[in-house]
């Protein structure tokens, strides 16, 4: 022990000094007290126990293993209320709703003033002459009595009618048969001629033209003509029968 001592002093002089000065005011407080020993202080040395002397510090350990989670804190109070966000996109159109209950029938309306009085009259009947036969190809004309009328002036006059006809066997080729009825020679209006059902005979209406009102006295013929438009020999339409009316509108 007093070797390793003196090896440590022996390289510090201030130590070594600092030593005798202790334990020569060692030797004097235990003259003076007696034999009375003082108490040992905390940490000294005492013989036969090692002398620890601090080395460097050791390099950090590894950080431990994480510790468990510990319990859920107390509730903190709520935040401000952020500003909102933008609008998201629309939605998609929902399911039309049920007819809803009809409501209650209103009330009725006055009475609107009472109309002018309406005159109308037929200005002429015209009418076939008799059977003709319309052969394939070609445009017949189909003679008409009474086909010759005045429309007076300001006066509205409508051609109505039907046309009563026997149907071919066949039609080859046919782009579309018609009786057609002219005023003054401008075709005006027309019936369907068709070829179904073959060989039959058939009634059909004229459809109803309007003639304008002229601003004077106006004189007018009317004229029909059956178009056959099938291509073979024997396909030909027999006209029986025309009748047509001009009524006016005053």
């Amino acid at each position: 022990m007093i070797k390793y001592l003196a090896a440590r002093l022996r390289g510090n002089p201030v130590a070594f000094f600092s030593l005798i000065l202790v334990l020569a005011g060692g030797s004097y407080a235990a003259a003076a007290n007696g034999a009375k020993r003082p108490p040992r202080p905390r940490g000294a040395v005492t013989k036969g126990q090692p002398i620890r002397v601090a080395g460097p510090a050791g390099p950090r350990g590894a950080i431990g293993p994480a510790g468990a989670i510990g319990p859920a804190g107390a509730t903190g109070p709520r935040g401000t209320i952020g500003p909102a966000g933008p609008a998201g996109p629309a939605g998609l159109a929902g399911r039309a709703g049920s007819d809803g209950l009809a409501g209650p029938t209103g009330v009725a309306g006055p009475a609107g003033p009472a109309g002018r009085d309406g005159s109308a009259a037929v200005q002429i009947r015209a009418l076939g002459t008799g059977s003709v036969v319309a052969p394939h190809g070609a445009s017949t004309s189909v003679p008409l009595s009474g086909a010759s009328w005045t429309q007076a002036s300001g006066d509205l006059d409508l051609v109505v009618g039907s046309v009563t006809l026997q149907t071919p066997s066949a039609c080859t080729g046919s782009i579309g048969n018609a009786l057609i009825i002219s005023v003054d020679g401008t075709a005006t209006t027309f019936a369907l001629a068709p070829t179904a059902p073959a060989s039959t005979t058939i009634t059909l209406p004229v459809a109803v033209a309007g003639i304008m009102e002229p601003t004077a006295s106006t004189s007018h013929a009317i004229s029909a003509a059956l178009a056959n438009s099938c291509t073979k020999s024997g396909e030909d339409f027999t006209v029986t029968s025309v009748k047509l009316d001009v009524v006016k509108f005053s």
